[in-house]
């Protein structure tokens, strides 16, 4: 079950830039975030920054322990949300309406 996130381990080492950092943050993501890995994003694994990315969209879905562990790792990889799962539909709903208000005619 390790060798799945080994190669999140090689990508964010490259990006982090310190070995130390890097192994913390695998260590983290294989204790909290593998069964949410596995679940959520198994047609990712293999593929260290698309299985980021995966987990990044489904952010909300994750346990809460996996959370501020992928944040880390999206940042040393500079990952963000993608567009359609950054877009919130409550926001949307509550955005005000651009038709005009006859009411005082």
């Amino acid at each position: 079950m390790r060798a799945i996130l080994i190669p999140c381990a090689i990508a964010i080492a490259l990006a982090a830039g310190t070995p130390a950092g890097a192994q913390d943050l695998m260590r983290d993501m294989q204790r909290e975030c593998l069964a949410d890995a596995k679940k959520l994003c198994s047609t990712k694994i293999g593929n260290p920054n698309e299985l980021i990315q995966c987990l990044v969209d489904k952010r909300a879905q994750l346990v809460p322990g996996c959370q501020p562990v992928v944040d880390r790792a999206a940042r040393a990889l500079s990952i963000t949300p993608s567009p359609q799962e950054a877009a919130s539909p409550s926001a949307e709903r509550s955005a005000p309406s651009e038709t005009p208000n006859n009411s005082d005619k």
